[in-house]
């Protein structure tokens, strides 16, 4: 092991039995990053109340990545500042790489004699029109403003970032990527027998946090009327228990599998039929690249960074936001017509697999910690 290597500290907030897409991205990043060259670290700022250990940091240490639990009293502690501050400086961090706006926050208030570079990944927007969304997305735009640099997941997020006088250097666009050995090495077979789902059901697959901006009640609506399928909604979140009442509502209780978070999302993604986002806003979602990486036909919203990779017709079918009627209609295409459906999975698989792979991605981010700390990159 190189003596002297880079220290990056990946900075977030995360949940006690469960993970976001940005922390499944970070745990992605961590497992293909040159260890010879850098030693990352995970603060985690955890918020809840119950005991417990975060599900983040228990995946993190099962990786060998050294972790630091911050005992948040509330949504902004200042102790939490003070705290990290310490670490940084007795671990001797080169580099602190945020993920969330509350880190962003924070990391903004560490003092500049700390004399690390400061980074972020912006995963995505806060949708709503409420005054609290407006501040919160206020708030991370004005911390990040003096970054060394920001990294975004799709390029409507740099264009909106450089029309908001961010400098275009310091703006980076690097997709997310799919560790494609992972997908590769499913077992949907399996997750159908333990969910006792016959060969003749067609299978929808939907993953993501349940909450607004995933659109979820649009796809329940358009299910209605399609009484041979049946949908799996893996991941958990607020709306949990608003979903399963309009599932029972709309009378498809039946056909509405709750499976809450899970580990094995590769072999849920090779169970299903299909693959639908009807998402109101995105940055460059990772559960839909791995989607198009298991050669699954894709429906999904025109939003944020997905029009970048699904293209109407060739690599899925692009539909606009909130319209159930319009997810029906893309559903019973892909039912009755599987030459088009096998055709526009395979095109999808191709484009990951030439573009989107996990591997070419840290390489990036590798070539982004040389940057900020003015190095030559090998």
């Amino acid at each position: 092991m190189a003596q002297n290597r880079i220290k990056i500290a990946h900075i977030l907030g995360s949940r006690l039995e469960s993970l976001s897409g940005g922390d499944l991205v970070i745990l992605n990043l961590l497992k293909y990053l040159n260890r010879n060259i850098f030693e990352p670290y995970v603060i985690n700022f955890f918020e809840e109340r119950r005991p417990g250990i975060p599900l983040m940091v228990k995946e993190a240490r099962e990786r060998g990545i050294k972790t630091f639990i911050v005992n948040a009293k509330g949504r902004f502690d200042l102790g939490t500042v003070r705290q990290i501050k310490r670490f940084i400086a007795e671990n001797k961090i080169d580099i602190i790489h945020c993920h969330g706006y509350k880190a962003d926050v924070i990391c903004a208030l560490l003092p500049k004699k700390l004399n690390i570079k400061k980074i972020t990944t912006l995963h995505g927007w806060w949708i709503g029109k409420s005054i609290k969304l407006k501040f919160y997305n206020w708030l991370d735009h004005l911390a990040i403003r003096n970054f060394d640099k920001i990294m975004v997941v799709s390029e409507p997020m740099k264009i909106a970032l450089i029309r908001r006088h961010f400098p275009l250097e310091r703006v980076i666009y690097i997709p997310n990527g799919v560790d494609l050995d992972w997908i590769h090495s499913a077992n949907g077979e399996q997750i159908r027998e333990e969910l006792n789902l016959t060969k003749d059901m067609f299978i929808i697959g939907i993953i993501g946090r349940l909450s607004k901006e995933k659109g979820h009640r649009y796809l329940l609506m358009a299910l209605k009327d399609i009484p041979s399928a049946v949908l799996l909604i893996i991941g958990n979140g607020p709306l949990e228990k608003q979903l399963k009442k309009m599932a029972v509502r709309l009378k498809i209780k039946e056909r509405v599998i709750f499976l809450g978070f899970r580990h094995d999302v590769n072999s849920l993604i090779a169970a299903i039929d299909i693959f639908v986002l009807p998402s109101l806003t995105e940055g460059l979602p990772l559960a839909l690249l791995e989607a198009m990486a298991a050669e699954k036909p894709i429906i999904a919203s025109n939003v944020g960074g997905i029009p970048n990779v699904i293209k109407d017709g060739e690599t899925g079918i692009l539909i606009k936001p909130k319209n159930p009627t319009l997810i029906e209609k893309a559903i019973i295409q892909l039912i009755d017509k599987k030459d088009f459906a096998h055709q526009i999975a395979s095109n999808a698989k191709k484009l990951v697999e030439d573009s989107y792979s996990l591997k070419a991605t840290t390489k990036r981010y590798e070539e982004v910690y040389f940057e900020v700390l003015k190095r030559h990159y090998n």
